[in-house]
């Protein structure tokens, strides 16, 4: 496809009988595409990479849709805070790291962060605990609230929640310390540390849910 094709798709104004036609051969079209095809083609052009990347119906449905028939995660569902894209889009594992965008190394999916790293990447991006105690000097309540990121390799066996491989997403370090000093009451802190261990609880079990099911997935195919 090319950009003068977009033109005919989605030039017209949203919402007129033109353009809900040009939609329609273009979700024809893209239904024959796998994930990584849908990528691609979202690379082409603004016009393209604006429609497959919005929130309609249509276009979500397009990439669940494309994940279950060219995927092994078809049975996977989307988790409530991502989107159908986003998710197909994570558990496109031949694309490789998402930072360094090495097809040649061997890389995970972090549920916790949602992405998907090698090993040198994810060292960038985390920080360990021994770390954050003695160099940042970050209060032990708050690092009990953070939800850890472990240096699993979920295409292994073992144990992938191993203590000693466990770090800290840099980002959330500085999510919990900002809103934290951002309170002036103990009784606000003491909430706010409550309501982050009982988020900590659900996001450690969706982890290991997700863990289970894209190893599963991925044995299976």
């Amino acid at each position: 496809m090319s950009s003068s094709f977009a033109k005919i798709i989605i030039d017209p104004l949203p919402g007129t009988d033109e353009y809900e036609s040009g939609l329609k051969i273009f979700l024809r079209i893209c239904r024959y595409l796998n994930p990584y095809n849908l990528l691609k083609l979202s690379c082409v052009c603004k016009k393209f990479n604006a429609l497959l990347c919005s929130e309609r119906y249509s276009i979500s449905c397009l990439w669940e849709q494309s994940r279950i028939d060219f995927t092994p995660f078809g049975s996977m569902k989307c988790p409530e805070d991502m989107s159908n894209r986003e998710f197909t889009k994570l558990l496109c594992i031949e694309n490789g790291c998402q930072n360094c965008w090495n097809k040649n190394v061997r890389i995970c999916i972090y549920w916790i962060p949602r992405v998907r790293l090698c090993e040198s990447c994810l060292l960038l991006l985390v920080i360990s605990k021994k770390e954050l105690e003695q160099k940042w000097i970050v209060a032990p309540e708050l690092i009990n609230v953070i939800p850890p990121v472990f240096h699993e390799d979920p295409w292994n066996e073992g144990n992938p929640w191993d203590e000693s491989k466990k770090s800290y997403w840099i980002s959330h370090v500085y999510e919990i310390q900002s809103e934290y000093c951002t309170l002036k009451s103990n009784d606000e802190k003491s909430f706010l540390l409550s309501e982050r261990k009982c988020k900590l609880n659900e996001l450690m079990n969706f982890s290991r849910i997700q863990h289970e099911l894209t190893l599963s997935c991925i044995r299976t195919s």
